[in-house]
């Protein structure tokens, strides 16, 4: 599919970018035989125009092209006589060598016995020369019948965005014989004024033999596959010249109606916007391509912004210190309004496999609007929602740091849904609460408010659903004051809008409701706090365990001042007396209540407590054994209102 629309997007006249760069930088490589490896080293650099440059990134899915070059060696054949392809796709890809693959045929070509005879017709002396290191290089072999080069053979760490030129020889004048020119480009001026040969180095390229193409040829290995189980089922391979065009459209997908030299230019000029979901966040990207009348220079330019704002905002969060006011900046600029609804074909793919790596596609999105892609990026940048539920979920699955794939699972749905102005659900950051709690100490989620990470979670997902909801509805609003001051009250939740767990009632449900009779049997101050918690909490649990959460949560805080009454008299108590929080449940949790009691009764003291309550937590026994509620337990104890001289807080030890 991604080949179509690729295929679409040229025969719409949408790509209209230029072809390349006026000029290339290159660097001249010159191999030396070491101890058991060949080292490479820079010679020379400079800037030559592209069309001095060969480039041909043929399929070599049978190795045949690859290995002519080895071949030569072993034949020692003459070069008129031997067949050594001009073209791999081992040797050329994405629009540049891989210097493995041309410094590999270059080592092959500058020991073979066809080169060296042909290099002494004009230069005795340096063909004599790679005669002696012979022997050197046949020290090297891992295999000596097949003349094989061991896997690490050379060291050289290649300058990056650069072009290497691979040096067979230097010559005894001290020119360069270079690999891989263009033979039938006009000109020499700038190889010259790198030192090279130009007359020889042509002239070598034209023993070379073009690799043979089919109307029906492999386009890029990356998205498409010939051989292998994956597609052929059955095992059997075909010729790309004698095959059927119904079985080439099996096993390729499409036979596109512009040539694979068009195809692979906008290939090569892909755009990209990186973002992380599973199964392989290492590898994922979005990938983009034009719709309507919008054209492939427009859609870059929109997306080299995305790119470039994402860039700043994490390059000055790196920053941390003094950039605080730049990354309050970043976080303020307003998405730039595109003039016109243009909408876009966004691919949601990955790369498998070492070394013949595979384009997985995993989602296609038609018809993404722009504007709408601007304002969801901008969310994710503000609210850093992407890092927050994905390390809360690390927390939950694995209790690591690692960036394994199942951590972004739930991150991945919900993206993908966003970007497709579906509503989204948190009933699994909900289901996950008891495991991200025993990922965590005691200490950490209780005394240092780990606990609290979920709430956060939840508020920033509240966010996008209003985002989402707001674009499917009032589009217009998406960009106003008012709409992002209402963001930042629904994180906070101040504002009820959309619930993040099915259709929910703006009427928060009143304390009575939730606890009963006992709600009338609260102290003023501990109605106040209930009361706060079930506004802030009501979009945060699914309606279905509301109340019992709630009850969970009056546990809790009743626990915590049980704590601080005891503490103030000078009493060591902690609230979870050596257990953790995750297991308060039940009898454990009766007995925790009853032993605070105990020390305020024998210091004359139980007046501090609400007593009257007791029956109600009594009878809360039952229940407490459920995740729900001790889920609530552990929020309510970190949940604390503004310290005031009559709401004193306490710390668990």
């Amino acid at each position: 599919m991604l080949l179509k629309r690729i295929d679409e997007t040229l025969t719409q006249g949408l790509y209209d970018l230029d072809g390349g760069p006026a000029e290339v930088e290159v660097y001249l490589a010159e191999p030396s035989i070491g101890e058991g490896i060949v080292n490479w080293e820079v010679v020379r650099e400079g800037v030559v125009p592209p069309d001095f440059l060969h480039y041909n990134d043929a399929a070599d899915g049978s190795n045949k092209l690859n290995g002519s070059w080895q071949g030569l060696y072993v034949s020692e054949a003459a070069l008129e006589e031997a067949v050594i392809y001009s073209g791999s796709s081992i040797y050329f890809s994405d629009g540049s060598p891989n210097f493995g693959g041309v410094a590999k045929s270059a080592i092959y070509l500058r020991y073979s016995r066809g080169f060296i005879d042909w290099l002494a017709g004009f230069d005795s002396a340096a063909a004599e020369k790679l005669r002696s290191e012979i022997p050197a290089f046949e020290a090297l072999m891992e295999n000596r019948a097949t003349k094989k080069l061991p896997t690490a053979w050379h060291k050289f760490k290649a300058p990056p965005q650069k072009w290497p030129l691979i040096v067979v020889c230097r010559l005894s004048d001290g020119r360069f014989l270079v690999h891989w020119l263009n033979k039938d480009t006009e000109g020499t001026l700038p190889l010259e004024a790198l030192g090279i040969d130009v007359v020889h180095s042509r002239e070598l390229m034209g023993f070379l033999t073009a690799p043979a193409t089919s109307e029906l040829e492999l386009i890029a290995e990356e998205f498409q596959t010939g051989s292998g189980l994956g597609r052929n089922a059955f095992g059997k391979e075909y010729k790309l010249d004698a095959i059927r065009r119904s079985e080439y459209l099996r096993l390729m997908g499409v036979a596109p109606e512009n040539t694979r030299a068009d195809v692979l230019d906008l290939w090569s000029k892909k755009l990209q916007y990186r973002r992380k979901v599973a199964p392989s966040p290492d590898t994922s990207t979005l990938i983009f391509l034009p719709e309507g009348e919008l054209t492939y220079s427009e859609l870059k330019e929109f997306i080299d912004k995305e790119n470039e704002k994402k860039n700043l905002y994490f390059d000055a969060k790196k920053n941390g210190g003094k950039s605080e006011e730049e990354r309050e900046e970043l976080k303020a600029l307003r998405p730039e309004i595109i003039p016109t609804p243009y909408s876009a074909t966004v691919f949601l793919t990955n790369l498998e496999g070492s070394t013949k790596k595979k384009r997985i596609i995993q989602q296609i999105f038609p018809d993404v609007s722009l504007e709408y892609l601007q304002v969801l990026n901008a969310e994710l940048l503000q609210s850093n929602l992407e890092n927050t539920v994905v390390d809360y979920m690390k927390a939950a699955l694995t209790g690591q740091t690692g960036d394994t794939p199942s951590v972004y699972r739930y991150w991945t749905e919900v993206f993908t849904r966003a970007l497709q102005r579906q509503p989204i659900s948190a009933r699994e950051v909900f289901a996950n609460f008891q495991r991200f709690a025993r990922s965590q100490s005691g200490e950490a989620l209780i005394d240092k408010l780990g606990a609290r990470r979920y709430f956060r979670v939840i508020g920033k997902l509240l966010r996008l659903q209003h985002l989402i909801m707001t674009a499917r509805e009032e589009p217009a609003k998406l960009l106003t004051n008012e709409f992002q001051q209402e963001l930042v009250r629904i994180e906070q939740f101040n504002l009820i809008s959309r619930g993040v767990f099915g259709p929910m009632s703006t009427t928060v449900p009143s304390g009575a409701e939730l606890i009963g009779e006992a709600y009338g049997l609260l102290r003023d101050k501990q109605k106040s706090k209930l009361d706060n918690f079930i506004r802030q909490a009501w979009a945060g649990v699914p309606d279905s365990e509301f109340p019992i959460f709630v009850r969970g949560a009056l546990a809790g805080m009743l626990l915590n001042e049980l704590c601080w009454s005891v503490q103030q008299e000078g009493r060591r108590f902690s609230a979870t007396q050596g257990r953790h929080p995750s297991r308060l449940r039940g009898r454990e949790l009766q007995n925790v209540f009853n032993k605070g009691i105990g020390l305020l009764m024998n210091l004359d003291k139980e007046q501090l407590f609400n007593c009257r309550l007791l029956p109600f937590l009594k009878s809360l026994e039952p229940e407490s054994r459920r995740d729900s509620f001790n889920s609530g337990l552990i929020s309510g104890m970190t949940y604390f209102e503004k310290k005031s001289d009559d709401n004193n807080e306490v710390k668990h030890d």
